[in-house]
C-alpha cells in the first residue's frame, strides 16, 4: 500500500488501526522515524491527521492477445517468477493462472503463464487505488483513471519500492 503523509508518499502496511511507513529514503525521513537496517520506519494510527491517504495501486492495460480472449490486463506486479520487464523500456508482464496455449506466453509455474508486452503494443492505460483513507477521511472508494502512455510509466517507476 501507499501512504501519503506530510506530503510524502511511502510504502505502508496496514495492521487494524495502526499504519507502518517506510522509506528507503534518507530526506524522505521525517520527526519520528526510526532507522532500521536500510530503511526507516514509523507507526502511527489510521487516525492520524498528517496521513492524508492510504491506497493500493493497481495497473491495468487493454492488450489484445493472439491466444487469448480477454482484453483487459492487471499488470503483474512481481507474481511471475523470472520474468524480467524493463518499464523504464516500455515493457510490462501479464500473466494467466492456466497452461499456456501457444509459445507467445511462457510458462513458470503449473498453470501459470507470463507475457512480456510493450506498452506500445497497448491500446488503452489504466491506474486503479483503492482507498482506505482519502483527504483525511476513511474511505472504501475506488478510483479508476485512464491515462496516457507516458503518465502510467512515470507512475509504475514512481511507485517502485525503491521509489518509496
Amino acid at each position: 500500500m501507499i501512504g501519503e503523509y506530510n506530503g510524502y508518499d511511502y510504502f505502508a502496511i496496514v495492521s487494524g488501526e495502526q499504519i507502518s511507513l517506510i522509506t528507503y529514503n534518507v530526506n524522505k525521513k521525517t520527526e519520528g522515524f526510526e532507522n532500521k537496517r536500510d530503511y526507516y520506519k514509523k507507526s502511527i494510527s489510521i487516525d492520524d491527521p498528517d496521513l492524508e491517504r492510504i491506497y493500493d495501486i493497481h495497473f491495468f492495460v487493454r492488450y489484445n492477445d493472439c491466444a487469448e480472449s480477454k482484453d483487459y490486463w492487471c499488470v503483474d506486479e512481481g507474481r511471475a517468477i523470472g520474468a524480467n520487464p524493463d518499464i523504464e523500456l516500455g515493457r510490462v508482464v501479464i500473466d494467466i493462472d492456466h497452461d499456456s496455449k501457444d509459445s507467445t506466453w511462457i510458462q513458470y509455474d503449473k498453470g501459470a503463464a507470463y507475457k512480456i508486452i510493450g506498452l506500445d503494443e497497448c491500446k488503452e492505460y489504466f491506474i486503479e487505488k483503492r482507498y482506505i483513507k482519502k483527504n483525511g477521511v476513511r474511505s472504501k472508494e475506488i478510483e479508476t483513471m485512464s491515462v496516457s502512455k507516458e503518465t502510467f510509466k512515470k507512475s509504475m517507476i514512481m511507485n517502485r519500492r525503491k521509489e518509496l
